[in-house]
This record gives C-alpha cells, structure tokens and sequence, in this order.
C-alpha cells in the first residue's frame, strides 16, 4: 500500500565509503554540506536516484565536514561535487590510486537526466 523510498547511504567514515565501494555496484557520491544552497538543490534530485536505481547501484552522501580526509582522497575542491565509482573496483586500482577508481566527476547543479545517464554507462539499471 504505502512504498517506502530507499534513500542514500549516509556515509560517515571512509571505511564505510570503502565497504560500499567493494560490494561490486556502481557507486554514486554525492559529496555536499549542510550549509550549501546547491547542495540543497540538489538533494533532492540525488534522493530520487537512489530509489530509482536502488537495486543496481549504491547512491552515497558525504558531508565534507563530517568525514574527514574524504575531500582530500577524492580531491574535492567546491561542493557539490559528484563522483561515481564503477565496478569493478581492484586492489591493484584502488593501489594505484590510493583510493577507487572514478569513472565520472561532476561539480555544480547537475540535471538528473546526465546523473542518470552516467550511473547507467557503468552498468546500473532503473528499478521496476
């Protein structure tokens, strides 16, 4: 009768970025702050994506100033900034890196249908 909407993952360490990195799904990060006005904006937008591709891909949401280290490793410089990971992601990747692998980055206010089309080039699918 009543669905209920499957919302981000609200990261709070880098081991748990990490562990959503290596379940082998696509991972969306949407790195923001509270205090951001298009991080605002954009909220809402990432909450429909996540249910939208719940079954396929993990959506992730980093607030900078919770999180320590994670604007540095992912070398984040204005929020919001928007990185997906995708599968797979390997030792010898992540190594090379120091941190996984990034597929696509986009920073600023970002229309859902570019956000959508670049979680399905790394394989993720709309839920029924």
């Amino acid at each position: 009768m009543f669905n209920r909407k499957t919302k981000p993952h609200k990261v709070a360490s880098l081991d748990e970025l990490t562990a959503l990195a290596e379940e082998g799904k696509p991972l969306f990060i949407d790195f923001m702050q509270k205090s951001c006005g298009p991080c605002q904006t954009m909220d809402g937008i990432v909450n429909e994506l996540a249910h939208d591709y719940r079954d396929t891909a993990n959506v992730a949401k980093v607030d900078v100033q919770s999180v320590p280290g994670a604007a540095q490793m992912f070398n984040v410089r204005s929020t919001p900034t928007f990185v997906l990971i995708a599968p797979p992601v390997t030792k010898k990747q992540e190594a090379r890196a120091g941190r996984p692998a990034e597929r696509w980055r986009a920073m600023g206010l970002v229309k859902k249908s570019q956000l959508a089309q670049a979680l399905e080039s790394s394989g993720a699918q709309l839920a029924d």
